[in-house]
């Protein structure tokens, strides 16, 4: 039998396929940055804008005198 070391090709796949993947990210963030600025500027710009009522689910709860004893109301 020959003394040679057997190698194996595992940890050079793993390693490339670790490199892809954030070369991936890399482009995505890239893209993102610098393609789809504009567009996501204005929709982040109009999310800041937007104010929306939301109506309360329960109304007010009240004793058997009709004294408010709590009061509900949408808190964000």
């Amino acid at each position: 039998m020959s003394k040679l070391p057997i190698t194996s090709r595992r940890p050079i796949i793993v390693a490339t396929v670790i490199i892809l993947v954030f070369a991936g990210v890399l482009a995505r963030l890239y893209y993102l940055h610098v393609y789809e600025r504009a567009t996501l500027a204005a929709v982040a710009e109009s999310n800041r804008l937007a104010f929306r009522v939301v109506s309360a689910r329960r109304g007010n709860i009240f004793d058997t005198r009709g004294n408010l004893l709590a009061a509900s109301h949408t808190v964000f």
